[in-house]
């Protein structure tokens, strides 16, 4: 199979905790989230996506890139393949949020459109659950609230 990004980097991975969690091992829930993500990592990059896909139009107004700087950063696109060259994966963040004994997941990919600030996805299995700047693949409130959300609690920020 062919590649989906034009460059082979390494990915980081990192564990991220609360903020004043100290981590003494892996916990199980790290342990499953990252097999999930080796076994089903087509999937959840094409959930990404997908995601991607639909909200782009809307970051293109918000960034508004003038007509020569939007075909070199910001190109338009009709298919998930067109961001092909727009983005680079760089870190995989497994939270420390759970549910079922399956953490929440972020991801960060370097984009042409946001050199500074690049493009974060957060996920739960294969489902995506935000998607924004970089900080998005790690912030623990946007993984608790979606889970507080799940489990029919008020989410609090």
């Amino acid at each position: 199979m062919e590649c989906f990004f034009n460059n082979e980097g390494a990915v980081y991975l990192t564990i991220q905790l609360e903020e004043d969690a100290v981590l003494i091992e892996l916990l199980p829930e790290h342990i499953i989230g990252y097999e999930y993500v080796v076994q089903n990592q087509i999937k959840i990059l094409d959930a990404i996506l997908n995601e991607l896909l639909k909200q782009y139009p809307k970051m293109q107004a918000q960034y508004g890139y003038d007509e020569e700087e939007k075909v070199e950063y910001m190109p338009d696109v009709s298919h998930i393949q067109d961001f092909s060259p727009l983005l680079s994966p760089g870190t995989m963040s497994v939270l420390d949020v759970s549910k079922d004994g399956f953490p929440y997941i972020g991801f960060i990919f370097s984009c042409k459109w946001d050199e500074e600030h690049a493009f974060g996805a957060m996920i739960y299995k294969d489902r995506v659950v935000a998607i924004g700047g970089a900080d998005t693949a790690f912030l623990y409130w946007i993984a608790q609230n979606d889970l507080d959300k799940c489990m029919g609690k008020e989410s609090e920020e």
